[in-house]
């Protein structure tokens, strides 16, 4: 059985065959500046018969209708403003007409680029078709600052993490021991001995220093059991 993409890229080669496909081969048989010294070769001498057209009617139009006198008109200078008015024209149109033909000829070479892709395919039985070497550069391109902006925002979380540790470490030595924040020249400067707070784990640990005896309970139903003085 075909295959469904092979069939279809058939189809759009037989469509282009049929519609644009002899139409650009002959105009790929001319280099870039033959083929728009061409299509303005016709574009030239229609807007010159058109021009001298205009002019014949608007000269018409000063003898028959304004009735201007022929042997009172200065030839020469008649003749200088109707030829630089053509002119103009000329150059207006061959401007449009290099535009336009450029335009054709770049978008006939990228249709004829685009059958040739297709031949191949079908050559290559299924083979995918050419990827743009730009779009592929601009998607690596993509994909590698993606990766760049992903890792400095996972060094951003280790560092904040770093920082979050350590600042906890810093409150929890400064919790057991208020003096730990305090440098050693201060703690130089007076004589009084440091006192060590205990913390809230060791309140209910025994002293190891303390020298006061336990203090027992009186007994009430002993009568020498006497309270203490």
């Amino acid at each position: 059985m075909p295959n469904h993409h092979k069939i279809i890229t058939m189809t759009k080669l037989a469509l282009y065959d049929k519609n644009n496909g002899a139409a650009d081969r002959a105009a790929n048989e001319y280099f870039r500046h033959d083929y728009i010294y061409k299509k303005n070769l016709g574009t030239r001498l229609a807007v010159i018969v058109g021009g001298i057209l205009l002019l014949a009617i608007h000269w018409t139009r000063l003898i028959f209708v304004n009735g201007v006198d022929v042997f009172d008109l200065d030839i020469i200078t008649v003749m200088r403003d109707s030829v630089l008015a053509l002119l103009v024209i000329v150059a207006f149109y061959s401007f449009v007409g290099t535009i336009q033909g450029t335009r054709e000829y770049h978008l006939i070479q990228k249709r004829l680029q685009k059958y040739q892709e297709m031949l191949q395919l079908l050559e290559n039985e299924g083979t995918p078709p050419v990827v743009n070497e730009a779009e592929d550069n601009e998607r690596r391109e993509l994909e590698a600052r993606e990766r760049e902006r992903q890792e400095r925002r996972e060094r951003r979380q280790r560092r904040e993490q770093e920082l979050n540790a350590a600042r906890n470490a810093r409150n929890a030595r400064s919790y057991d021991d208020p003096l730990a924040n305090v440098s050693a020249r201060a703690l130089s400067s007076t004589n009084r001995p440091r006192t060590v707070i205990r913390s809230s784990r060791d309140a209910n640990a025994p002293s190891r220093d303390s020298t006061i005896p336990p203090v027992r309970p009186r007994n009430l139903n002993n009568p020498n059991d006497k309270p203490l003085r």
